[in-house]
């Protein structure tokens, strides 16, 4: 049997767990093509995407929002194999990469090279980045937004940046 030709790693939490549905069309779509691959924690998009590249899948999808798609993308981009081809499901609560690139019409805009940065800090820690670099007040902003349980009631907190 012939290797699939895609390998969806996707978040299955992703749009508060609606994305389920459209994943479940694109197992119908693609049967055998395909290859599904949940993430399990923070940063586990970026292994299963060099294993992904490493395994030689022609294309890689990160079903999901803007965190899978830059986990993905930093897996890929990490995995070194530029015969990989990335692609976006966007079915996450924020999806402006995959809506930036045409991806949220019925009809895909044809594949087309886009540019992907990188960036470092002074302690040598690197991240690619696809769609926006947020430094200073928006990755402050980032860091607080994590530090908020998450139980269901709206509340504002004032908090200073560490």
């Amino acid at each position: 049997m012939a290797q699939p030709e895609l390998c969806v790693i996707f978040n299955p939490t992703a749009g508060k767990h609606r994305g389920q549905a459209r994943l479940a069309q694109i197992r119908q779509m693609w049967g055998p093509n395909v290859v599904f691959r949940p993430t399990l924690h923070p940063g586990h998009g970026i292994e299963l995407a060099i294993q992904a590249a490493q395994e030689g899948f022609e294309m890689v999808a990160a079903a999901g929002g803007d965190g899978t798609a830059h986990e993905v993308l930093n897996g890929l981009m990490r995995g070194q194999n530029s015969n990989v081809q990335f692609t976006i499901i966007p079915i996450g609560s924020a999806n402006d990469y995959a809506f930036s690139l045409g991806l949220d019409r019925k009809t895909a805009p044809p594949a087309r090279r886009v540019d992907v940065g990188l960036v470092r800090a002074p302690n040598g820690k690197s991240s690619y980045f696809g769609c926006c670099l947020g430094l200073g007040l928006n990755g402050c902003i980032t860091w607080e937004s994590r530090q908020i349980p998450r139980s269901g009631r709206c509340f504002i907190t004032t908090a200073s940046c560490r």
